[in-house]
């Protein structure tokens, strides 16, 4: 195996959209343990606290969510990035809150304890 020294486009693009969704996925992790026990979906354990959350997309999954996001603006090119010392970004604040939008209607959380 080799080591990936340049993401692909495609890489850039869902790295990007997965930061815009940041704050997105933090609200889903403080409402699951504002709505009682949190159950690790992959050991049927709780979880303690959402520092040991992380969150999986198994169906639809991270990659079919972005898929279709971007087919459903026109495709990959559409997506604009740039990079900030936080990494990747969505350049355009309009595709960055049409994909946030999109990713809190479709995401379908598995919330499992870090490991």
């Amino acid at each position: 195996t080799g080591i990936v020294t340049k993401p692909t486009a495609i890489t850039q693009v869902r790295s990007a959209l997965r930061n815009a969704s940041y704050d997105a996925i933090q609200k889903m992790k403080r409402d699951a343990f504002a709505a009682g026990p949190v159950i690790c979906a992959r050991t049927g354990t709780t979880i303690g606290t959402p520092s040991d959350l992380q969150i999986r997309y198994r169906s639809p999954s991270f990659a079919r969510l972005t898929d279709d996001f971007a087919a459903s603006i026109g495709g990959w090119s559409v997506i604009g990035t740039m990079s900030s010392g936080a990494g990747a970004e969505v350049s355009d604040p309009a595709v960055k809150a049409a994909w946030v939008s999109y990713f809190i209607a479709n995401a379908v959380p598995s919330f499992e304890t870090k490991y």
